[in-house]
């Protein structure tokens, strides 16, 4: 079997097992949120024909990848890109719908954070002077197990309807 042959049979069936298993740890990553408390889904016109069409650029370029003559280290670092670009696609696509607050979880675009997981939230512990040399759309979380990670909003509005929702349940102390 020709070796382009086997790297275009591996990227297929990469993209393939991204995407399925995806889905199944969205599924799982839901379950384990349980009810949603507040969605901060936004739907866009058009985002599922943008995502299809990111797909179908990403075979178009993988067919292009498979029928030039390029070098042996260069098609492998496409093909490579070609994956991770699948990923995001993927990852992005399946979290982005289902933003939000759960009683066990926040789901911010491509990022999920257990509620168990956060330590503070360090922006909003600083003085108000101070807070305002950070953006405002943003809210950041310090994590036992992931650091510091910011989630991004809309605008400052539905930033502070999370962090009131935030509070109500009793996550954000004042």
């Amino acid at each position: 079997m020709n070796f382009k042959l086997f790297v275009l049979i591996f990227v297929v069936v990469a993209i393939f097992a991204i995407d399925i298993g995806y889905r199944l740890y969205v599924k799982y990553i839901l379950k384990y949120c349980g009810k949603q408390i507040f969605s901060t889904y936004h739907p866009k016109k058009k985002y599922k024909l943008s995502v299809f069409c990111g797909k179908i650029v990403l075979i178009l370029a993988i067919a292009v990848t498979h029928f030039t003559n390029f070098s042996l280290f260069i098609g492998i670092v496409l093909n490579c890109c070609y994956i991770l670009a699948d990923y995001i696609i993927t990852r992005e696509y399946f979290f982005t719908k289902d933003s939000g607050i759960y009683e066990n979880g926040i789901i911010q675009r491509s990022v999920f954070i257990k509620i168990d997981d956060i330590v503070t939230f360090p922006v909003l512990n600083l003085p108000k002077e101070e807070q305002e040399n950070y953006p405002d759309y943003t809210l950041s979380v310090a994590t036992k197990s992931k650091g510091n990670i910011d989630l991004i909003y809309k605008d400052k509005a539905e930033r502070d309807f999370v962090v009131q929702k935030l509070t109500e349940i009793g996550i954000v102390k004042k």
